[in-house]
């Protein structure tokens, strides 16, 4: 498994942060006034001459005025840190939630074309009348290794055909054979994108989409998502016109550009 960045964000330890920023402060404002005393600076190549400019540093006070001054500018270096990072507008619990993704997730790859003929053969074997989609899935395994990408790539796969022939198994075994986790969403039941892109913050039962929670679990990045009844999917349609239909939330996730800077509605 190859490890990648999942989010634009970066995660700062604010309390770290704002020791760290203070020591700085305090130091520059303690050597100004050293200067302006007179105290020499110290010989960088004579140790004691180093410790005792230390020494000279620890017996300034800043008095109140000069606290009250480091106190205003750690205050706000810390908050456009903050802003910069990217997660300053969530709520702590979603703060939280995503401090997972802090080291990546990992990518699930197909390492040898033995490795896809052998996952390809399993599935084949338990569900035969189901071959052109198995077929489908070894070619793209066996590119995929000879492309060397860091992880498995299924493009958007439609299976058609007469009810009851096992779509929803194989699409089940494939995420057990290729060991990534899996995710359903029924379009019947959910006439809306909800399910895939989550809800907005507003909502009062607002969550993110299917998908990213499998991923935030799992730490997994290339999950299988599974929509059942895809053709049967209908349309939401809020009091005030708009319009959440299966069809718009997929299209962001389904053409890879767009794809690629993709951003929840929720978080």
């Amino acid at each position: 498994m190859s490890k990648i960045k999942f989010i634009e964000a970066e995660f700062h330890n604010a309390d770290k942060d704002r020791r760290a920023i203070r020591q700085r402060l305090e130091r520059f404002l303690k050597t100004r006034r050293a200067l302006e005393r007179g105290i020499v600076p110290p010989d960088p190549e004579d140790r004691d001459d180093r410790l005792r400019w230390e020494t000279e540093l620890m017996q300034i006070g800043l008095g109140r005025e000069g606290q009250d001054r480091v106190d205003r500018r750690v205050g706000r270096l810390v908050e456009r840190r903050a802003a910069a990072a990217g997660l300053s507008h969530l709520k702590l619990d979603d703060r939280r939630a995503l401090e997972v993704l802090r080291n990546g997730v990992e990518l699930i790859r197909i390492r040898t074309e033995h490795q896809a003929d052998e996952i390809a053969a399993g599935i084949h074997s338990g569900m035969p009348w189901m071959a052109p989609a198995t077929d489908l899935l070894w070619k793209l395994m066996r590119r995929s290794v000879r492309n060397g990408d860091a992880g498995f790539r299924l493009p958007p796969v439609l299976l058609d055909g007469p009810p009851g022939i096992g779509k929803s198994i194989w699409a089940r075994q494939l995420g057990t054979a290729l060991g990534v986790p899996r995710c359903g969403v029924e379009a019947t039941a959910e006439q809306a994108s909800f399910g895939i892109v989550g809800t907005q913050g507003g909502w009062s039962n607002a969550q993110p989409g299917r998908p990213l929670l499998t991923i935030l679990k799992h730490l997994i990045a290339n999950p299988v998502v599974v929509v059942n009844e895809a053709a049967e999917a209908g349309v939401a349609t809020s009091t005030k016109g708009n319009c959440f239909g299966l069809t718009e939330g997929l299209l962001s996730l389904l053409e890879p550009s767009s794809a690629a800077s993709w951003q929840c509605h929720y978080y």
